[in-house]
């Protein structure tokens, strides 16, 4: 077939790197003996071209496609495909087996086996049609009446501690409540029968025990000593002595008001001679009638020995002259003479005294008040000539910490005791008597309530106060942070972050073991826009496949950061097939040029270097590299590589720096292919 001038003038350009017109003649004249023969080998590694009639296929270097769907990143060497890594079949689907076949590439079969389809929720869950799927709902009953249980579907079984109301199985208490997933118990059993004759407590299984002891005790019973605890009551001791050696008292014990030794009136004996009928009275015995030793001769004396009895002897005594009313009368020579008036006086405070010169001295019996001398008793008064006790005095004085009673020689007496008492204070136990006034006891009551969220005091007034405090606390859960005291509760403060920042691994919290974090099979950005399908693999994100293998069509940007006197992975482009890609005028070219522009993230400061490698010679061809619109080549011909460089400042890092490949459109006709391959370098 026939070829125009310009399309083996063409031809020629390809071919050779002579700007002579006489070597564009002889290129002519040799591409039409080649036009007609084929010298494709069929071997990618081969650049295969025609000079005067004779085919040559020279090795190449770059990418290539070895035949087997298997492989990846081949390359020629020494004009043969090879090398490579092995495809990963991986597509992260645990319900299917993955294996590759080299005609077809990889070949996934749906399983059966069992598989995890993501929720926590579920359990025994199969693979079914490539997907995980069935399987039963998790029981997350603990048991405990103390959490509320739930399913998350990511994190799993829940136990959320509740307050609900509870039995702690304890009969020391009244109320339970939940508190950090525990029954405990809220008020306790207050095991007092207020008896000093047992010893109260409580067994946590049966509720309060009230043991009888021995300990000495009071019965309250004045008239009797030395009491104990018996069978639960006070009882036994001795009776009280209220002796006191008088047989002119009556001797007793009063129950309410103790010993009484009250004057009686018994008949006596006073130890004279002389007297006769002798009566107790005011609680000493009193003389009774004196015996009569008179002659009726006021001129004897007439007397009475206590030991013998009477005596009668002759006087110049005093006498009685017949007219009782006189006295001082006196004997003279055995004769009564009449003497003074006679004083009637018989010293008794119940008795009115006169003097009847018949009679004599006249004593009558009054009711006036009188001092019986007992002085337990009041309002005495005079009845039958005799000063009577009046009614018992009251001896109190008001005072517990005393006990009282009355002496008849001295009153009232206010003995100190020991008894138990109250000093007025609810925060001490074990006050007693001590010194007339109540001590307070030496236990002081215990106001810890064991709840860290109270602050427990005492007050003198109203006893144990627990107040609710806003204390930091711990409420037990290591999935919690700042946790605080609210209302007497330690309260959740907020769920503790537990993000790794990793996108392959699944960041929960386990209320036994705090954070834990699981890789994960998900699919990831390893971060090189080069690569594609990246995937989690033991908690790192992996990179794919390259991204710009196998289509010359896809702009690629150079991986990033990418550091200084590293080089970028080689890029193969059309720049014909890429021709639609430059989008604004260059600086170096004009507006209708073509080829490639390629955009790479800049990282690091340093000078970029580019160098642009033809596939097969552009002859006099001038193709523009355009770094930055900053830079233009100078030469004329590309029958090698050619380099641009341009230095950037620390303030280009964050921007993309552009790097343009442009050739005129007169060498893109149908079917021409010019290929390059680009490097970047960091200098």
């Amino acid at each position: 077939m026939k070829r125009s001038l310009a399309s083996l003038l063409l031809l020629a350009l390809l071919v050779g790197c002579n700007d002579d017109v006489v070597d564009y003649v002889q290129a002519l004249a040799l591409a039409g003996e080649c036009a007609t023969k084929s010298c494709d080998d069929d071997n990618p590694c081969t650049d295969d071209s025609c000079a005067d009639g004779v085919c040559s296929h020279a090795a190449k270097a770059g990418a290539c496609d070895d035949g087997n769907a298997c492989t990846s990143g081949t390359s020629c060497t020494n004009g043969a495909c090879g090398g490579g890594q092995t495809v990963s079949c991986d597509d992260g689907n645990p319900c299917t087996a993955n294996s590759c076949n080299e005609t077809i590439g990889c070949v996934s079969e749906n399983t059966s086996a069992a598989c995890e389809d993501g929720d926590a929720c579920t359990e025994g869950t199969l693979c079914n049609g490539g997907a995980c799927g069935g399987g039963t709902s998790k029981s997350c009953d603990d048991g405990k009446v103390c959490t509320d249980d739930s399913c998350d579907k990511a994190l799993g079984c829940q136990y959320g501690f509740n307050t609900a109301d509870c039995d702690d199985g304890d009969a020391c208490s009244t109320a339970s409540a939940c508190k950090s997933g525990n029954c405990a118990p809220t008020t306790l059993l207050t095991c007092n029968d207020g008896k000093i004759c047992t010893d109260d407590s409580c067994d946590p299984g049966t509720g309060c025990v009230y043991n009888n002891n021995t300990a000495p005790c009071d019965d309250d019973n004045p008239c009797s000593t030395g009491e104990k605890c018996d069978n639960g009551s006070c009882a036994g001791g001795q009776a009280a002595d209220c002796s006191d050696s008088n047989n002119c008292t009556d001797d007793s014990c009063d129950p309410v008001k103790g010993c009484q030794n009250v004057a009686n009136a018994a008949p006596c004996d006073d130890g004279s001679a002389c007297t006769a009928s002798d009566a107790c009275a005011g609680g000493s015995c009193k003389p009774g009638t004196v015996i009569s030793c008179t002659d009726n001769n006021a001129c004897t004396d007439d007397s009475c020995n206590a030991a013998s009895g009477c005596v009668f002897a002759n006087n110049t005594a005093p006498c009685n002259d017949n007219d009782l009313c006189t006295t001082g009368d006196a004997c003279a020579g055995g004769n009564c003479k009449a003497g003074s008036a006679l004083t009637c006086n018989d010293n008794n405070p119940c008795t009115t005294d006169s003097c009847n010169a018949a009679t004599g001295c006249a004593f009558t019996a009054h009711t006036d008040p009188c001092d019986d001398g007992n002085a337990c008793t009041e309002s005495d008064a005079c009845a039958g000539g005799v000063c009577k006790g009046g009614s018992s005095k009251a001896c109190d004085d008001g005072k517990l910490c005393t006990t009282d009673s009355c002496v008849a020689t001295s009153g009232c007496a206010f003995t100190n005791n020991a008894k138990p008492c109250d000093d007025g204070s609810a925060c001490t136990i074990g006050d007693a008597c001590k010194g007339g006034t109540c001590s307070s006891g030496t236990t002081q009551v215990d106001c810890n309530d064991g709840n860290p969220c109270t602050t427990d005091t005492c007050e003198v007034k109203t006893g144990c106060q627990n107040v609710d405090n806003a204390d930091a606390c711990d409420d037990g859960n290591p999935c919690t942070d700042s946790d605080a005291c609210a209302a007497g509760v330690c309260k959740a403060g907020s769920a503790k972050n537990c993000d790794d920042g990793n996108a392959c691994t699944l960041d929960t919290c386990d209320q036994s073991k705090g954070c834990v974090q699981t890789p994960v099979p998900l699919a990831c950005d390893d971060g090189d826009p080069c690569t594609k399908q990246d995937a989690c693999k033991a908690g790192a994100c992996s990179g794919g496949s390259n991204a710009c293998a196998g289509g010359s069509t896809e702009i690629c940007k150079t991986p990033a950061p990418l550091a200084v006197g590293a080089f970028a992975n080689n890029l193969a482009i059309d720049l014909c097939t890429l021709k639609n890609m430059v989008v604004n005028t260059p600086k170096c070219a004009p507006a209708d040029a073509v080829g490639h522009e390629l955009r790479h993230a800049v990282k690091t400061q340093g000078t970029y270097h580019v160098t642009i490698t033809p596939k097969v010679p552009f002859g006099a061809v001038k193709p523009l590299v355009e770094l930055g619109a900053t830079t233009c080549p100078t030469a004329n011909t590309v029958c090698g590589p050619v380099t641009a460089n341009t230095p950037l400042a620390a303030s280009a890092i964050g921007q993309e720096l552009p790097i343009r490949i442009l050739v005129p459109p007169a060498l893109c006709p149908a079917g021409t292919k010019l290929e390059v391959t680009i490097d970047l370098e960091i200098l």
